[in-house]
């Protein structure tokens, strides 16, 4: 299998479901409009409702895992958070 991937911010997870290409999704809301998700992963380690910290297991790589972010439902530049701004 691939490797974990891990949170990038905390937050709860939202929902957890079947990936539109194959394996799942993983998306999480961390408050101020500010929604994040991950797929496709090939299993998932946490459920809906789910407070996650940063830097927790969320699951394991399916082949090369799709972070986005949205806020207020529009795409967002990834680069800031994942460079802690």
């Amino acid at each position: 299998g691939g490797p974990t991937v891990y949170a990038v911010l905390p937050g709860r997870v939202t929902r957890t479901a079947r990936a539109a290409g194959g394996g799942f999704a993983v998306v999480s809301d961390h408050g101020d409009g500010l929604v994040t998700a991950y797929e496709p992963l090939a299993e998932v380690y946490v459920a809906a409702g789910q407070y996650v910290s940063a830097r927790a297991p969320v699951g394991r790589a399916a082949d090369t895992v799709v972070f986005a972010a949205f806020h207020d439902d529009e795409a967002v530049d990834v680069a800031p958070i994942l460079n802690g701004r």
